[in-house]
């Protein structure tokens, strides 16, 4: 992969801005993507870069990439008094992957 870790951490950085957050509303899932807080930023920057490092030092991007959702997908987040979830493949997995096929087509 040709891009630099300044690269991949100011990808990292832009990303973590906004998050994906899954509730349940009458049994269904309900995905919305608003503006993360200061933790959750902190949270996602460290498995998009993370990820992006371990695939440019060569390894497993299928696993790297997994291994970054599954990471965030872990935290919970209060809101309105309940606990919902942060959706991992729309926050880390799908942005790493678009920043993987520029940096290819490139």
């Amino acid at each position: 992969m040709m891009y630099t870790e300044n690269e991949a951490y100011d990808f990292a950085e832009k990303q973590s801005q906004k998050v994906t957050i899954r509730s349940m509303e009458e049994g269904c899932s309900k995905d919305r993507e608003r503006k993360s807080t200061e933790s959750e930023q902190k949270l996602i920057q460290r498995a998009i870069y993370s990820a992006l490092l371990a695939i440019r030092e060569g390894q497993d991007k299928k696993a790297a990439v997994a291994t970054a959702e599954y990471f965030v997908n872990q935290e919970e987040v209060p809101e309105k008094g309940d606990m919902v979830h942060i959706n991992g493949y729309d926050t880390v997995c799908c942005p790493i992957n678009n920043f993987l096929c520029e940096k290819t087509a490139n």
